[in-house]
């Protein structure tokens, strides 16, 4: 899942309200149970909606995307076990 929000747009809660849709909606029926996020440490927008979505931070390392040093925050989503498998 990526997400892109126009700049006029950023700051309304769009991106976490489509992905906190999107998630209960359809992961079951694409038979997973976990989607994982990666997004930039200096990404402050990104991490919080992943964080507002139910993402929980797993790992933190330094990677070299285009050239350029960066530290990567990733997080993963579980959907509730009631929601997969009941």
């Amino acid at each position: 899942v990526g997400y892109h929000i126009g700049t006029p747009w950023r700051g309304r809660g769009y991106a976490a309200e489509a992905l906190g849709a999107f998630l209960p909606a359809m992961l079951p029926g694409m038979g997973l149970r976990a989607v994982y996020g990666i997004c930039r440490e200096d990404n402050a927008a990104s991490r919080r909606v992943m964080e507002k979505c139910g993402f929980t931070l797993i790992l933190r390392r330094r990677a070299v995307i285009y050239g350029q040093a960066a530290v990567l925050w990733k997080y993963r989503y579980l959907l509730p076990e009631k929601d997969h498998f009941g």
